[in-house]
């Protein structure tokens, strides 16, 4: 399995997936054009998409539905709740999915489970092959023991590392944002993830993209730190990889199941 973050922020998210000629859109949350231009300037092609699933409807995840559709021709995803109010009518083919019961699309099976966020639905995925297992959560202001089983037992995690709790209350958001960001529905701090990915870096787990980063309240280099400190009191300081996912260009795919080089000389 193949995941290509082409943005990750508050300007626009979406993550590609690919599995033996699966490929699977995860958000559209960039300008129509652009996401398309996003997505082929990383070789990854929207017109052979299969699907495209929304984690929420917040415009920096759904702004580039429609293009994306019209331009793949593939269905789109939508939490149940969003699908019977008609939303996104026009789109095309609509369908729906209900947090915990998977979607069998070609070679993938997504799972979607429920996050607190102050967009009501909103949900992370799960996605497995017979050999790997993914998993996506960003937009989600606190994590409950849902979330953790959910996480827990992944090869990679696709995981929100918002914002540095010191630079959201004395930067320049006005206070009411700052209360939003930093509530029960808002979003992940850096100290936050770093608790979640403490308890969820299992012996499985070999690689995690920091994501949905605040370029106004965050730094990677803070970011990184605290995903370090957790994987260091998990024991998995040496075998997992960090990266943080890019806002303004494609970010490097990462291959599920492939075997780093330490993997390597350990298995010699």
């Amino acid at each position: 399995m193949i995941v290509q973050p082409l943005a990750s922020g508050s300007k626009g998210n979406a993550v590609w997936v690919e599995h033996q000629g699966t490929r699977l859109l995860f958000d559209a949350g960039l300008p129509g054009p652009e996401l398309i231009a996003r997505a082929r300037a990383a070789e990854r092609e929207p017109k052979r998409l299969n699907a495209i699933f929304l984690s929420h409807l917040h415009l920096d995840h759904a702004r580039g539905l429609r293009r994306a559709a019209k331009v793949s021709g593939a269905p789109v995803f939508l939490h149940r709740a969003h699908s019977e109010r008609g939303l996104y009518r026009g789109v095309g083919d609509v369908r729906s999915f209900t947090p915990g019961e998977p979607r069998e699309i070609g070679s993938l099976s997504v799972e979607a489970f429920a996050v607190s966020h102050d967009a009501i639905p909103t949900v992370g995925f799960v996605v497995r092959t017979p050999e790997a297992r993914f998993g996506f959560a960003t937009d989600l202001g606190c994590s409950d023991e849902g979330v953790i089983e959910q996480l827990s037992g992944c090869d990679a995690l696709y995981l929100e590392f918002n914002h540095d709790e010191q630079m959201l209350w004395h930067g320049p958001y006005p206070g009411p944002l700052k209360e939003r960001i930093a509530g029960m529905q808002g979003h992940l701090s850096n100290a936050q993830a770093e608790r979640l990915l403490e308890r969820v870096a299992g012996e499985r787990l070999r690689f995690v993209f920091l994501a949905h980063l605040s370029e106004t309240n965050n730094t990677p280099e803070l970011a990184l730190a605290a995903a370090r400190r957790a994987l260091q009191r998990a024991g998995r300081e040496q075998h997992v990889e960090l990266r943080i996912a890019l806002q303004h260009t494609p970010t490097p795919p990462h291959e599920l199941g492939a075997l780093r080089t330490n993997d390597l000389e350990r298995a010699s």
